[in-house]
């Protein structure tokens, strides 16, 4: 199984305590969940290039050791912008525009645009299962270029634990 993930996913995943993360209730629980049980099943995570240019601003001084972390883990497996992807890519902004909306569904900026759409591109000639994502863009462009996305938000939570109310046994 291969999955990919975008910015928002690798800042709740490898820096939850950005101020820049979607406010999503419980987001680095549920993609800690996620990672486990993708880590369990032997799958891959595809990290599109653009994604990760834009987690390593976001993450600052702290990138190089988030990058060195990526780059030796054995699940993760850091694709570019290639050739497929650019033609993947310049094809769909062809049928939006040909359907009379460039953006094909997004709302951002058109430089957002295109860079979303660089990085589903990516997941998509890379050939991954679906896409975990934080941004509804995404989730548009995506579905436009026929690859399953999921959104954090309707990730499932981790199971409480005997010792989830402050160190105390739950009554």
């Amino acid at each position: 199984m291969k999955v990919g993930f975008d910015t928002g996913i690798l800042m709740a995943w490898l820096h939850p305590t950005s101020t820049t993360a979607l406010p999503v209730p419980d987001g680095p629980a549920r993609v800690n969940l996620l990672v486990r049980t993708l880590t369990k099943q032997r799958a891959t995570i595809v990290i599109p290039t653009p994604a990760l240019s834009e987690f390593l601003v976001l993450a600052a001084s702290h990138g190089p050791t988030y990058l060195q972390q990526l780059d030796r883990s054995p699940v993760v497996n850091i694709q570019p912008f290639d050739l497929r992807a650019a033609v993947e890519a310049a094809d769909a902004h062809c049928r939006a525009s040909l359907q009379g909306n460039k953006r094909g569904g997004a709302t951002g900026s058109w430089q957002k645009v295109k860079v979303d759409r660089q990085i589903v591109a990516i997941a998509k000639v890379q050939g991954v299962d679906c896409l975990y994502s934080t941004d509804g863009d995404i989730k548009n462009l995506a579905v436009s270029m026929g690859v399953q996305v999921e959104l954090l938000a309707d990730l499932p939570l981790p199971a409480p634990t005997l010792f989830s109310h402050g160190g105390q046994p739950e009554p």
